[in-house]
């Protein structure tokens, strides 16, 4: 239950950090576009305002041309009569040359002073550059935009409030503000959904996993509508399952078959132990004696092999590597394999050339060699041949061993090299030897395999690689 407990609020804590990152995420984007949307507005309507003050001013200059016949106080009052109260841009001074031809509007005196002090300002921090003709003055706690212009022996001063054109900004500001939070509970909502639709496909294999055992490793999971990188999550764990539930199968199989092969010796010896003690004397006969070392010896071989196959399972198997003569190990091979052929009635060759050196472990080697022998006597007939050979190629130390005999059937010839593999017939062999020497030359980065096996010949083909040279 505290586990549990943990679950749910490690999928709380990722639901909540998807809703916080689209909140803080949606929040921000807005605001970021918000203001440079309104930063563009205001720069987009100021050159309209600009321009348009432009064009007023162009006009009143170009009409002084028109009016020329005009006395100058008709002239300017010319001009007045185009301003009212309810223009946007004001007129606040007309200089036309002379006491007479001056006017300037006395409701805009200050807004006047505080222009040509803005416009020295201006200068004087500008030095020889152009001055803008139209600049933004604070007066009355209120913007404006002021500007003159001149020319043709006339100037004029114009001006227009700002906030006028803060109003259509502020009913933006407005409706993004009222926007902001609905888009921002509307980007919760959708992330609070997608976080369940996320995290659904991964509650459902977290009960998967949490509920496998070594009884129903046979399970896989089959998620439904599930994205692509959840869906490679569920692949990758129903492989593991399969590699779980084949590692179960394997070690089941071995410990069943290993009690198997140690049950047959240890019966024998217990039958010749209990069959002694009940007799008076209690000694062993040398028959018995015999079995009781035959079966001494089966148990050590099975234990090493045992031991062995272990160490290849966890990957430890090549545990020292060193350079060695392989021609010197192939020669004392076959001598031992020599004195077993002639106790068993079956003639032993060996053939092999001058053979460069190997890199890897001599002794498992040694095994290995003495497994594949060992195989092929156990399967000759009495007068029959097993033969030793080995050569060199260009990257690899080729060892095969022959021997005549009973044929071992097509199919099969893969099934020999798994753990405990027993053919049918009267084959011998515990079913550990090959696949330890398979073990032991995929450690050493070669490979067996059974490459011939007819009515004339069996032929096993051990394959290792050379030592480079530089």
């Amino acid at each position: 239950m505290p586990e549990e407990g943990a679950r749910v609020k490690r999928r709380r804590r990722l639901r909540g950090e998807l809703i916080r990152s689209a909140v803080l995420t949606t929040t921000i984007t807005l605001l970021i576009f918000m203001a440079g949307s309104l930063l563009y507005l205001r720069y987009t309507l100021k050159g309209a305002i600009d321009g348009q003050l432009r064009d007023i001013g162009g006009d009143i200059l170009s009409q002084q041309n028109f009016a020329g016949g005009l006395r100058v106080n008709e002239r300017i009052r010319l001009y007045r009569t185009l301003f009212d109260e309810q223009n946007l841009i004001r007129l606040i001074e007309v200089n036309l040359g002379g006491e007479d031809g001056l006017y300037s509007d006395p409701r805009m005196e200050d807004l006047l002073l505080a222009f040509r002090n803005k416009v020295l300002e201006e200068e004087a921090r500008l030095g020889d550059c152009l001055v803008d003709p139209l600049v933004t003055v604070w007066h009355g706690g209120r913007n404006w935009r002021v500007g003159t212009f001149s020319g043709a022996g006339a100037s004029v001063v114009l001006a227009t409030d700002l906030a006028d054109l803060e109003k259509p900004l502020v009913q933006i500001l407005l409706a993004f503000l009222f926007a902001l939070p609905l888009t921002v509970l509307g980007a919760a909502y959708a992330s609070h959904w997608y976080g369940r639709r996320i995290s659904g496909p991964i509650e459902d294999l977290a009960r998967h996993a949490s509920d496998l055992t070594a009884s129903n490793l046979t399970r896989r999971i089959a998620l439904e509508r599930a994205p692509m990188e959840v869906g490679e999550l569920e692949e990758a764990l129903n492989l593991m399952t399969e590699r779980l539930e084949k590692s179960f199968q394997q070690a089941r199989r071995f410990s069943a078959d290993a009690s198997h092969e140690l049950r047959t010796p240890l019966t024998v010896m217990q039958g010749i132990l209990e069959n002694r003690l009940q007799e008076k004397d209690g000694l062993l006969s040398r028959t018995e004696a015999d079995q009781l070392l035959q079966s001494t010896q089966r148990l050590a071989a099975i234990v090493e092999g045992l031991l062995l196959l272990a160490r290849a399972d966890e990957g430890t198997l090549l545990q020292e590597r060193e350079i060695f003569d392989s021609g010197s190990l192939l020669r004392r091979v076959a001598e031992d394999a020599e004195v077993l052929a002639e106790s068993a009635g079956v003639e032993f060759f060996y053939e092999a050339p001058s053979l460069p050196p190997v890199g890897g472990d001599p002794k498992l080697l040694e095994i290995a060699l003495h497994n594949l022998l060992k195989n092929a006597l156990q399967n000759t007939p009495a007068k029959g041949r097993v033969t030793l050979r080995a050569y060199a190629g260009a990257t690899e130390l080729v060892v095969t061993v022959e021997n005549s005999g009973k044929p071992i059937p097509r199919e099969s010839w893969e099934v020999i090299f798994k753990r405990f593999a027993r053919l049918s017939g009267d084959y011998a062999g515990m079913g550990l030897g090959l696949n330890l020497v398979a073990a032991i030359a995929r450690s050493h980065g070669g490979s067996v395999r059974l490459v011939r096996s007819d009515a004339d010949l069996t032929v096993f083909r051990l394959s290792l690689p050379l030592v480079q040279r530089v």
